[in-house]
């Protein structure tokens, strides 16, 4: 089993309602995602709120949510909520704003490195 990037703990300092199986969900998203590099940053306080955050968002989407059903739009009363693509990735996979944050800190950590040559 891998362990998961975010402890429930964390995650309630943090201000998150989330469980270990879907902390565990968010980790092997964000690892699917971002590769082997991320276990290296693991523990660091950005990556611990993202899990938290995508965990959060994935006990969301349960069996009855209108995302899960496959809705992409509903109405009741004259409100109208649309679904649009960001929200149908982040059903089985990241959401861009997530992706972003994976991205930002990934080039951050590439750096650049000059060596010199001689005198």
């Amino acid at each position: 089993m891998t362990t998961s990037l975010c402890t429930p703990e964390q995650a309630a300092a943090l201000g998150y309602e989330t469980t270990e199986p879907l902390l565990a969900r968010a980790s092997v998203r964000i690892r699917s995602y971002a590769g082997a590099w991320i276990d290296e940053v693991a523990g660091e306080d950005w990556l611990i709120e993202l899990t938290a955050a995508v965990a959060q968002r994935l006990g969301t989407i349960t069996a009855d949510s209108a995302l899960a059903q496959g809705i992409t739009s509903e109405g009741a009363g004259g409100e109208t909520v649309s679904y649009g693509q960001d929200a149908w990735m982040g059903v089985t996979g990241l959401t861009s704003g997530e992706k972003a944050v994976i991205d930002a800190q990934k080039r951050r950590r590439r750096g650049i490195r000059v060596h010199y040559l001689g005198a």
